[in-house]
């Protein structure tokens, strides 16, 4: 709704994902500030590349190392992709989730 601004995925397979919100690292988009300083100006940072920790529900599926990930309809988690649409996925998992809701590292990549 307003331009340059950010807000947490809230529905499965959004092709609007642009990264995942990190609390260590990332940059601020339409910013130069790092996740720590941008915390304390209510803005959030967006790893765009790299490894991170995300959020992840597996009630979806399990989710496996090497897995495509993209957002789950549980708002700000993202789950296993089965067969994903272009521009949907977020990362690839690099750690296991068998059940619920857990946080995993994930190599951040748009696809």
């Amino acid at each position: 709704d307003t331009s340059g601004a950010v807000r947490r995925a809230d529905r499965a397979n959004d092709p609007r994902v642009v990264g995942i919100a990190v609390v260590e690292g990332g940059l601020t988009l339409g910013s130069n500030r790092t996740a720590d300083s941008a915390s304390s100006a209510g803005q959030v940072a967006i790893a765009m590349s790299g490894v991170v920790l995300c959020k992840v529900d597996a009630a979806f599926g399990t989710i496996e190392p090497g897995d495509l990930l993209v957002s789950s309809p549980n708002p700000g988690f993202a789950m296993k992709a089965h067969d994903p649409e272009p521009g949907t996925v977020v990362g690839k998992a690099l750690q296991r989730a068998e059940q619920g809701q857990s946080s995993i590292r994930v190599l951040v990549m748009q696809r």
